[in-house]
């Protein structure tokens, strides 16, 4: 499974118990930082694999990368 993610353009991630994306998910009990995605089998081979990883609030809102929330996910990996 890590080479079919790592041949992904794009990895998209739909959290679907993360109601807003106008919260601050840097809080530390934010519905990011707390999500069921972080406590799943696949999450680290879905982080690390693509190049490019989306993230999407329940309600099918973008509101961070890979990339531009690389502090707030090593903190809570």
């Amino acid at each position: 499974m890590f080479s079919w993610y790592k041949f992904a353009q794009v990895c998209y991630v739909y959290l679907s118990d993360v109601p807003s994306a106008d919260e601050d998910h840097y809080t530390p009990n934010s519905h990011f930082c707390q999500s069921k995605w972080f406590r799943r089998g696949w999450t680290l081979q879905e982080l690390l694999a693509p190049a490019r990883v989306e993230f999407y609030s329940q309600d099918w809102v973008e509101f961070g990368t890979k990339s531009s929330l690389e502090d707030l996910i090593t903190s809570i990996t």
